[in-house]
């Protein structure tokens, strides 16, 4: 497959054209799969390790990951989305992925019950996010690795047709530099090993282009839902999205390639916790 998610949504999508472009292309959502990719890669995942997804969503990682044999417990305060993510999992006969409605700044779970924690774009959404930075490392074992994403400030991004704000993405402050999500990290015990920018210029182009096509189809909540029911009945017109994906998606690839100087939206950092829970 050509994307983690393309896997599961071919078992879902019910018309045979539709199994065989995911079969192709995979997931057709160019932001998803740049972000994918980054965030993927630095958690590195081994088969049989348990795994946090804080902030899960639709639980579209935690599946990709409990496809791959991890097992996952998925997590979020909107009951709505958990429960989209467990009837995918039902769907896909995945009883390593479990879904649970817990807010991360109060997680449930004893000191080090997880190998691995993913929080994709979550903190900026936190008030008190070194109360869930705490939390996430309180639950991770020691030597175990963190793999996050945030934005960066607006004033440091690119942009081609819509800037992103705060209030539009619900967002309560704009994003980390490098040395905001190192500080708030560090204050937990966690040193980061690795980080990368992303969304870069041509992966952000190609992303608010794939945007225009999929607002016009009808939206990316629509398109999920979708997915799993087997039914496009909601969706207005996929043709332009299916038709230019493929070529916004190599199109984006382009920042691996030419590197062009410019600002970065998006940080993904991976790191270890280096001490025991208490300890200084």
């Amino acid at each position: 497959m050509g994307s983690p998610f393309g896997s599961f949504l071919s078992q879902v999508l019910d018309h045979p054209l539709g199994r065989t472009y995911l079969q192709v292309f995979g997931w057709p959502f160019i932001s998803t799969r740049v972000r994918a990719n980054r965030i993927l890669s630095l958690l590195d995942a081994k088969k049989d390790e348990k795994i946090l997804d804080a902030g899960c969503g639709f639980g579209l990682y935690s599946l990709a990951l409990a496809n791959n044999g991890v097992n996952v417990v998925g997590v979020d305060i909107d009951e709505k989305q958990l429960s989209t993510a467990s009837e995918w999992a039902g769907k896909l006969s995945l009883p390593n992925a479990q879904f649970e409605a817990v807010n991360i700044c109060k997680l449930p779970y004893k000191d080090e019950s997880f190998d691995k924690v993913l929080c994709v774009d979550v903190i900026e959404h936190i008030l008190n996010d070194n109360l869930a930075i705490s939390e996430l490392a309180r639950v991770l074992k020691v030597n175990g690795t963190l793999a996050l994403t945030t934005p960066t400030p607006t004033m440091s991004q690119t942009h081609f047709f819509h800037r992103d704000t705060p209030e539009a993405d619900g967002h309560v402050r704009e994003g980390y530099t490098y040395k905001d999500i190192s500080g708030v990290l560090g204050n937990n015990g966690l040193s980061i090993t690795e980080h990368h920018y992303y969304n870069r210029f041509f992966e952000r182009f190609a992303s608010e282009m794939n945007s225009f096509f999929l607002g016009r189809a009808g939206g990316l909540e629509e398109l999920k839902e979708a997915s799993v029911t087997g039914s496009m009945s909601n969706v207005r017109n996929l043709s332009p999205v299916l038709l230019t994906f493929p070529p916004l998606f190599v199109l984006s690839k382009l920042d691996s390639i030419i590197a062009p100087t410019v600002r970065k939206n998006c940080i993904a950092v991976k790191a270890k916790k280096q001490r025991p829970l208490g300890k200084r």
